[in-house]
This record gives structure tokens, sequence and C-alpha cells, in this order.
């Protein structure tokens, strides 16, 4: 069992540095958030001194349908200031066949509107079961 889901995160960091760090150098705004699920009693984000910027840690499920809402308005709103359409928003989702399900419900039942606005909404799933789920607590 993990007992620590912060300190599993932390080996994650400098791919989501360098992921952000290109953004930035590409002029893309990029904004990772992670949330995890099962937090044992006293998991702190303090134990991270500092996160990048762009990266942010919460425990909990996301309110899926309110951030892509966010999202895709941002990138159609960004468009909306050049000639270019909008080529669309990734959504990715990587756990528990329940969290990957949730997930693309959210897409699935999105505004078509918005869909469309936005050159469209890929979903990129991908689900972990065991029957030691218990191994795998994050």
């Amino acid at each position: 069992m993990v007992q620590n889901c912060i300190a599993s995160l932390v080996p994650m960091l400098p791919l989501f540095s360098r992921f952000l760090e290109r953004a930035r150098t590409a002029r893309v705004s990029l904004q990772i958030s992670v949330f995890y699920t099962r937090a044992q009693v006293g998991d702190s984000t303090h134990s991270l001194q500092a996160l990048p910027s762009g990266l942010s840690l919460a425990p909990g499920r996301p309110r899926l349908g309110q951030l892509l809402t966010g999202v895709v308005e941002r990138s159609t709103e960004a468009y909306l200031e050049t000639q270019e359409r909008p080529s669309g928003v990734l959504v990715g989702a990587c756990g528990p066949v329940s969290l990957t399900e949730h997930v693309g419900d959210a897409v699935r039942n999105f505004d078509r509107e918005k869909f469309k606005a936005v050159g469209g909404v890929e979903l990129q799933e991908e689900y972990v079961t065991t029957r030691f789920d218990k191994l795998y607590a994050c």
C-alpha cells in the first residue's frame, strides 16, 4: 500500500516541469492539474516546498464539467484575437475504470456548441485494473 500519495507524485515533478518549460518556450499556455483521490491522513503538499508555475496538486476528484468548460472557453477566446480556427482540446485520464468513465461522461455530455467552437474535444483514456487494488492506493 502506498502510504503517502504526495511522495508518490514527487518522481513526476521533473517530467511536469519539462512539459511546462517547453510550453513556455513555445509560447503555449499549459496548466497541469493533478488530483489525487485516496490521500492518507497527514498527506500534505507542504512537503513539496514549491511547485513549478503552472502545476497544481489537489486532493479529491476534479469538477470535470466545470474544468472542461473553463479550458474550452479560454481556448476559444484566445483564438478570437487571431484569424485561425482552434484545433481542439485534449483531455487525458489515467486511473481506475470509475475515474476514466467519469471523465468520458464529462466529455460525451459536453455542450455541443462549445465542442464545435473549440474544434472538438479529444479523449485519451488509460485505465488500471488489478485484483490488488489496495497496492495502488493513489
